[in-house]
């Protein structure tokens, strides 16, 4: 667990591509003089063409995404293994399905969920949630997400994490950086299931 983030920090940096949300990031730094009464307006408009933009993507990722997740998780399961998945954003969705998949498969007790920045209402298990994440803040706007468990100690309007994170939301940036509460929470999540979960019985 300890040197998880960082595993997961040098495959993003060995990815010279880039995710929708490093394009947004990168917008979002060109138009940081915006004024504050625009943000709420801006804030709104970008969700909803994230949200379009994945909806014409979403059958056929989703499919494959989730007989993936089966393969895998099926898979650990018959070497006997504990599961614990942690999901981030959208990913959440996803691994709602995947919890049920598990849960039909063996014991509850050897699978573990914990939801980080959860884009769902829908959780099977523990959530983290910073206060000015403006990605599920924004989906807030039109829906209902789960109640905020940390608060972010700066802000600055599209330069959460002194500039680093713009909306406030990435699983690097800013819900593993070491210097939010964050971090440690999900330590202790990780940590704690570690120590509470069973083999599987089935």
């Amino acid at each position: 667990w300890e040197l998880y983030t960082e595993i997961i920090k040098q495959q993003f940096q060995n990815n010279n591509g880039k995710t929708w949300l490093g394009h947004i990031n990168d917008a979002l730094t060109v138009i940081a003089t915006v004024p504050r009464f625009a943000f709420d307006l801006i804030q709104r408009e970008v969700v909803d063409s994230i949200v379009a933009a994945l909806k014409l993507t979403a059958p056929i990722a989703e499919r494959e995404t989730y007989l993936k997740h089966e393969r895998d998780l099926q898979q650990s399961l018959l070497e006997g293994n504990k599961v614990i998945m942690i999901a981030h954003s959208q990913g959440n969705l996803f691994v709602n399905k995947a919890y049920q998949y598990s849960i039909s498969k063996t014991d509850s007790s050897a699978v573990g969920v914990i939801h980080v920045a959860p884009a769902s209402i829908k959780l099977n298990g523990n959530h983290i949630l910073a206060d000015q994440d403006l990605v599920i803040n924004g989906l807030r706007l039109s829906g209902s997400v789960p109640s905020n468990t940390h608060s972010i100690p700066v802000y600055k309007p599209f330069g959460n994490n002194f500039g680093r994170d713009a909306f406030g939301h990435g699983f690097l940036e800013t819900y593993t950086n070491h210097n939010f509460p964050m971090y440690s929470a999900l330590d202790s999540e990780v940590n704690n299931l570690l120590n509470t979960l069973r083999a599987p019985s089935k």
